[in-house]
């Protein structure tokens, strides 16, 4: 799994400065962002699940933080 991981992300990191390039060049107007995940749980224990999954992903530069309760209002009220 980690082998075909490894080799979707270097896929996945050169498609996305491949899209940069072009938007940048071609100075394309469009609605094309980078942009996070928020994963929202109403119970800590599928949370909490993902911890495994979240320290895979700390190997390819993609870091996971964790917002309780209040923060997770602050961070998107809506």
């Amino acid at each position: 799994m980690m082998i075909a991981a490894h080799a979707r992300h270097a896929l996945l990191q050169s498609s996305r400065q491949l899209y940069e390039k072009l938007i940048e060049q071609e100075r394309m107007d469009c609605e094309w962002e980078r942009c996070d995940c928020l994963f929202v749980f109403r119970h800590v224990r599928p949370m909490e699940d993902c911890e495994s999954g979240n320290r895979i992903m700390e190997q390819f530069g993609v870091a996971a933080k964790r917002y309780d309760g209040e923060a997770v209002r602050e961070l998107k009220p809506a």
